[in-house]
């Protein structure tokens, strides 16, 4: 139990970020009616639906798994990635999928979910439409 409170509180912190960083209005955070804050992506998968999309650091290379609206978009998201993990190879495993969110806020979405991941040692970020998962361990204790 001691372990999964700084979780919480990095998904918290996420939550509170991740509306600021996109410029949206916080509704895609879901559960909030009480005050509590849980990702739309915590929510269980019988009542999930959404546009999803995640990126997996190991030990040479990202994952990439889930949608991309266009190849366009799979261009720009291959060139953050390079522009974050110069040394790293990616497995692109992407499909093109219609139902993505607005195409700034899902860019803007993926790239500070790359960025994120780029302090961590090994993990993975998940968006389910805009709203973002971050899992791992951080390289440094700054990160």
């Amino acid at each position: 139990m001691a372990e999964s409170w700084p979780r919480r509180l990095l998904l918290c912190l996420v939550a509170a970020a991740v509306p600021i960083a996109l410029g949206v209005d916080g509704d895609w955070l879901a559960g909030n009616t009480s005050g509590n804050v849980a990702l739309a992506a915590d929510q269980p998968s019988n009542q999930r639906s959404g546009y999803v999309w995640s990126a997996t650091r190991i030990e040479s290379g990202i994952r990439l798994r889930g949608s991309v609206p266009n190849d366009e978009d799979r261009r720009t998201l291959l060139g953050v990635i390079k522009a974050h993990f110069p040394d790293l190879e990616v497995e692109d495993r992407l499909k093109v999928a219609d139902g993505a969110p607005p195409q700034d806020q899902w860019l803007a979405a993926v790239s500070f979910s790359l960025k994120q991941l780029s302090h961590l040692k090994r993990g993975s970020v998940r968006l389910l439409n805009v709203a973002l998962r971050l899992e791992g361990e951080a390289k440094s204790p700054a990160d």
